[in-house]
């Protein structure tokens, strides 16, 4: 490996080289969990139901927090909404 050429001027090649070895060190004393390499997080199963009242963002006014309610769960990760008062 090779530091950036924008910051190889800043330390001499053999701080360079005993930077990466004390850090290839510390990376094996404490790996990162296999969980940082996933393509994606596990979601849990969430409990909304239709009928529920619920809080959402305005779609047409992101900055607005609107009344809503849950028409039906189109699958285990997109709901239906109606934001109460919008036609």
């Amino acid at each position: 490996m090779e530091p950036p050429l924008d910051l190889c001027p800043l330390k001499s090649m053999s701080e360079w080289k005993s930077a990466l070895e004390k850090s290839l060190v510390d990376a094996a004393r404490s790996p990162l969990p296999l969980e940082v390499f996933k393509d994606h997080a596990d979601l849990r199963p969430h409990s909304f139901t239709a009928g529920m009242k619920v809080e959402a963002v305005d779609p047409t006014e992101p900055s607005h927090i609107r009344p809503a309610t849950i028409c039906k769960e189109l699958c285990f990760d997109f709901l239906n909404i109606d934001i109460v008062g919008k036609q």
